[in-house]
This record gives C-alpha cells, structure tokens and sequence, in this order.
C-alpha cells in the first residue's frame, strides 16, 4: 500500500509522540503490553485505514530509506 508525503508525516509525527516504541532508554520500553497499546493508539489515530502489521512494515521501509539516504 502506497501512502502520499502527508500521511508519511502524519505517521512521524505520531511514532514520534510514542517513545516507548523507539526509545530503548524509556522506562516503559521492554514493557510489551504499553508498546503493543502505543502502536494499537497511532493505528487508531492515523488517518490511513491499516493493521499494526502493516504500520510496522511501513515503519521498517523508512528506516531502510532514511539509513540509505
């Protein structure tokens, strides 16, 4: 599923919001239940109509983009 520039920014600006997802320093970062139910509030809030799977293969595209850019 291809998405546009805008809601590529709406995801960053959501994951951003979550650090429990990427910070490994956060305290709640190995807590798998507060990750899972960060990942479950920025599918529920992004605009785009999709599953936590696919948010996070999208999620591993853009590292692979921003790492090789």
């Amino acid at each position: 599923m291809e998405w546009s520039n805008d809601e590529v920014i709406e995801f960053l600006q959501l994951y951003e919001g979550y650090p429990q997802i990427w910070n490994l320093r956060h305290p709640s970062h190995k807590n798998r239940n507060l990750v899972h139910d960060a990942w479950k509030e920025i599918e529920n809030k992004l605009s785009v109509k999709t599953d936590i799977t696919e948010i996070k293969k999208k999620k591993i595209l853009l590292w692979l983009l921003i790492e090789n850019f």
